[in-house]
């Protein structure tokens, strides 16, 4: 069992300065391209993994480093949640995203949008396989 942990904890500390590395990249020129992005998918041992859901690469941090406010909605006080619906491939490759729940405000809506377009994605893993998967994920809009 120490082992595993040991394994565990490795597999974590790679990914996670993987992720900060990808993350980095915040001018469209330094992002990664798609090709780049299922080598690095597939270079991945997945073998071991019993579940695991699609997660954004860079986590919720590199999602709301992306999120822009729309000024017009700030000006007229909107706020709300938007719920997204997405599709994720095996190859981590983001396939859909639409609007499940709308926040209200058309602005805000297509605001997370297009941040989640942006994203990167670790494929879910089933019974050591990369499989695809639909998910939602809510995004708050929320006035200090």
């Amino acid at each position: 069992m120490h082992i595993f942990k040991q394994i565990v904890c490795l597999h974590a500390l790679l990914l996670i300065v993987a992720l900060g590395l990808q993350s980095c990249a915040s001018s469209e020129s330094a992002r990664v391209s798609d090709e780049e992005h299922i080598e690095f998918v597939k270079s991945e041992d997945v073998s071991d993994i019993e579940f695991r859901p699609a997660e954004i690469v860079g986590g919720q941090i590199a999602f709301y480093n992306e999120l822009r406010y729309p000024d017009r909605s700030k000006e007229r006080g909107s706020q709300g949640r938007v719920l997204l619906s997405y599709t994720v491939s095996e190859l981590g490759i983001l396939e859909r995203v639409e609007v499940e729940e709308s926040s209200g405000d058309r602005a805000l809506d297509r605001a997370a949008v297009r941040a989640f377009e942006q994203m990167r994605f670790l494929p879910a893993v089933h019974n050591g396989e990369r499989v695809p998967i639909d998910l939602l994920y809510p995004v708050p809009f929320l006035l200090n």
